[in-house]
């Protein structure tokens, strides 16, 4: 279950960044439609919460927002932790690098895997400057 989680949240985060950098088709967007559970929550390091109606709706709006730009995700520190046959959370940094400049986030995820794997929640803070 742990390299199963680890690499989902790997390749929804290199999703993430082709999807801000505008490489994707848009009809793209049904990948993060699928991994995410119908009652998916996300707080951002705001302190924001959205659902998964909200955050797609979001993700059009910025889809492309940093062609232009030099940009990247980088996901460091991946560590998941088993909570039953089924649930894990998993625990990771997220870090934006944009035109020089990098900033970080930590995050906490709960997976659900029957059947089969779903991000069900998100929480993310902001890691001091590096």
């Amino acid at each position: 279950m742990s390299n199963l989680i680890a690499a989902e949240i790997l390749e929804l985060h290199y999703w993430f960044e082709a999807w801000f950098l505008g490489r994707l088709d848009q009809i793209s967007l049904s990948r993060v439609d699928q991994c995410l559970s119908d009652d998916f929550h996300l707080v951002n390091p705001s302190g924001v919460l959205a659902t998964k109606p909200e955050l797609l709706e979001t993700l059009v709006k910025t889809y492309g927002t940093y062609q232009e730009r030099d940009f990247a995700i980088v996901v460091k520190n991946i560590q998941v932790r088993p909570l039953s046959e089924n649930v894990a959370i998993a625990r990771y940094e997220e870090w934006h690098k944009q035109d020089g400049n990098e900033k970080g986030r930590l995050s906490l995820a709960v997976f659900k895997t029957e059947p089969e794997l779903v991000w069900e929640h998100v929480h993310e803070v902001w890691l001091p400057e590096s």
